[in-house]
């Protein structure tokens, strides 16, 4: 696991430790949910690629020791 920033620390600590992305397949959803991903936060993945989605989770889960949920 990546140490965090404090500045990402604080925004765990005031969200919470998951985080919904939509449309996280490609594009602009898929680089939110990386960037998520690399401050700590566990993810719920939202698209309609299912493959794609669960390739990325596993992808994350192993760079980042995150959780992640495909939906």
């Amino acid at each position: 696991m990546k140490t965090r920033t404090r500045r990402q620390e604080r925004f765990r600590t005031k969200f919470g430790p998951w985080a919904i992305v939509t449309g996280a397949s490609s594009g602009i959803g898929r680089e939110i949910a990386v960037r998520l991903a690399a401050a700590g936060f566990n993810l719920v993945l939202v698209a309609r690629n299912r493959s794609a989605m669960e390739s990325m989770a596993t992808e994350l889960v192993a760079a980042e020791g995150i959780e992640c949920r495909v939906i």
